[in-house]
Formats: C-alpha cells, structure tokens, sequence
C-alpha cells in the first residue's frame, strides 16, 4: 500500500499546472465531493465527503476511527480538507478543521458511539459559492432490498498522490443481503479491493429512482453507504486476501444530523 503525506504539501499552491496537450480538466462534480483526509502531526490519510442536511448544514463525513483514536478522544488536533473552487479540478484549496470544540470533540457521532463508525463533523467554510458538491439526503436509495450481486461504485483515496489529489474509483458489488444487518450491526458487506487510505469513502449503487448527482459515466448514483473497513479471517496468506469490507448504512446519517 502507498500511503503518505509529504510534510512539504502543507504549504504547496493551492493551483496545478498540468501537462501541456492533455484534455480540458472540466470534470464530472462528483469527484469535488470527495476529499482526502490529511494529520497535520503523522503520516496517513483518510477519505471524506461533504454532506448537507435537510437544514442546509454543511458537514464532512467519514468514520469515527478517522477523527477518534477511542474513548471519543481526538486523533489529531486538527485535520485538513480541501474543496475546489472550479469545475477545474486541478485547482483547490485546503480547509484546516478542529476536531475539538472547547474540551469536547467538535464531532456528531451517533447515539452507539464507537459501535457505528460514522460521524458528521460540522464545517465553518461553504463549499455553496464553490464548485464542490455537497452530497444530500435526495440522493439515498428508495426503500427496498438490492439485487443479488448489485454493482457498486466506491470513490476514496487508496493512495494520497501530490497535487491535485484526485479521488480514484473501485468497482465493488454488494456482498451480504441489503437491508439486513451485518454481524449484528446496522451494515452490509462489499466486494472491492480497498486500502486503508479510503476508510470514509462514499459508496454509490445504479439507482432506480430519478436522484442524481451530475452526469457522472452517464448513470444516475444513489448514496447508499460509507465503506468503513477491510475484513480479514485467518485463513492462510497464500490464499489471497478476502476483498471483502464493511459500509455503513447512508440511513444512520439521519440519526446523527437533521434529516426527515
């Protein structure tokens, strides 16, 4: 796995120039919801995205063991975002968030805590005059179950590159039946070849509704979850790796921020 942060990249320029003779960076909105998370004192990353309430609140989204290193104490005194100002994706510019609020943390976990690895972290700047998308609760998927081996899409940060720090795409399906709990906890199982780099990362599906986000490979997505973690069993390493993982129910988000 390729995961690092160069000390350096805190202060690179908020533009990229890119290679003369390549195509217009005009690019699907999408990919601006999505942002890696940096630490300002370790080396690591993790993925994030930014979601507004039926408040029209703005937070970032990702996992409780991101922001928390356990007993709701934080991992970092503050983390790093970035958003783009443009459809130019090359173009962005970073967010330094605090992860504590007085003594408490300054994130809204749900009410298990720990036990849901999700949190909605209020931010103070506005993706609204940006061309970042803020994702919504429009865009969950109707009430019902997923096909068997539904195709997904789970967009994140497997690697952290230098500037413009594109998100990348893994193609996943949906691994346990939908709707149900996994493991006794409120979670389904994906299959993807994930990396530590993209715990937070939204997961897509092809809806049947009319929720869209852009026009992203002409499909219209629906928000359905929040990859969380690799799953690991202790069978032989000579068999491979299982690429089988955790997402968190989109729906919890309404347990945490003001949803209807």
């Amino acid at each position: 796995m390729l995961m690092f942060v160069c000390p350096h990249e805190w202060s690179v320029s908020s533009a990229y120039d890119p290679r003369v003779n390549m195509p217009a960076p005009d690019v699907e909105p999408l990919f601006s919801a999505v942002t890696p998370i940096l630490f300002p004192d370790h080396d690591g990353h993790a993925t994030g995205f930014y979601f507004v309430d039926d408040n029209d609140d703005d937070y970032l989204i990702t996992n409780y063991h991101v922001v928390s290193s356990g007993e709701n104490v934080p991992a970092s005194e503050t983390i790093r975002v970035l958003t783009r100002p443009s459809r130019n994706i090359t173009e962005f510019q970073f967010h330094d968030i605090p992860l504590k609020n007085g003594g408490d943390p300054a994130w809204c976990e749900h009410s298990r805590g720990s036990k849901v690895d999700l949190v909605a972290i209020p931010i103070s700047f506005d993706t609204e005059p940006t061309e970042t998308v803020a994702l919504h609760s429009g865009l969950f998927p109707d009430q019902g179950t997923m096909p068997i081996t539904q195709s997904a899409t789970i967009i994140g940060y497997p690697m952290l590159e230098k500037a413009p720090f594109l998100p990348l795409l893994r193609d996943a399906s949906i691994a346990s039946p939908y709707g149900t709990t996994y493991r006794d906890s409120p979670c389904f199982a994906t299959d993807a070849n994930m990396h530590s780099g993209t715990s937070g990362s939204p997961v897509f599906t092809l809806p049947t509704s009319t929720a869209r986000v852009g026009d992203m490979l002409g499909q219209e997505l629906n928000l359905i979850g929040v990859h969380s973690a690799t799953l690991f069993s202790g069978h032989a390493p000579e068999e491979g790796a299982l690429d089988l993982n955790i997402g968190w129910y989109i729906q919890l988000l309404a347990d945490i921020v003001e949803i209807n």
